[in-house]
């Protein structure tokens, strides 16, 4: 089997160009109103030509109706410095005008719903009083900003190893607190909290 060394971010950039060269590529047989019209025998070439006389059945929509019709609905917990999916982080100079981040201290568990795609996770909608609000993904430390596309299966794939790495961390915390006290009372032959509490 062929494997590829594109990840899967990589794989839709491809195919969403190659469905673009595709377009312009396929070489298209025209009927002769079209071939005296001069039109490029190509899928664009025919489409511009049918759609500049209304030949067309497509209809726009807004990008909230958009949104809430094809995107993936899912929740998200409110902090003071954003929203979150798992542990991944997301704002917006438009989010922070809505105050929504200001009322995380007034409510002990502030949850919000929001829309992903599922196949990249990089940019996220906030569903807030009727309004969509585009969120960006941000880093909790500075770094190459290709890591935050990902697909939401693999978001989950890193919460899953995200919350393994913690709980060895507080076991390691107990034991590095525990060996740096034993090593102070050693070099000092003092105890660590030594002491007493005196009048005056």
């Amino acid at each position: 089997f062929f494997q590829s060394e594109l990840n899967s971010i990589e794989i839709a950039r491809r195919e969403i160009w190659r469905t673009i060269a595709y377009n312009w590529e396929s070489e298209k047989e025209l009927p002769p109103y079209m071939l005296h019209a001069g039109v490029k025998p190509n899928s664009i070439g025919i489409f511009n030509f049918l759609d500049g006389r209304c030949r067309n059945s497509s209809f726009q929509i807004s990008k909230e109706e958009a949104v809430r019709r094809y995107l993936t609905p899912i929740e998200f917990s409110v902090r003071e410095n954003g929203v979150f999916l798992n542990s991944q982080g997301y704002r917006s100079a438009e989010l922070i005008k809505t105050g929504l981040l200001k009322q995380r201290g007034r409510v002990n568990e502030l949850k919000v719903n929001g829309y992903v795609m599922s196949f990249c996770v990089r940019t996220a909608w906030i569903d807030y009083k009727g309004q969509i609000i585009d969120v960006d993904a941000f880093l909790p430390i500075a770094g190459a900003q290709e890591q935050l596309f990902k697909t939401l299966e693999e978001l989950q794939e890193e919460e899953t190893i995200r919350l393994e790495l913690k709980s060895g961390q507080r076991k390691t915390s107990v034991a590095a607190g525990v060996q740096k006290r034993l090593e102070f009372e050693s070099q000092t032959g003092k105890e660590w909290s030594g002491g007493g509490w005196k009048t005056g």
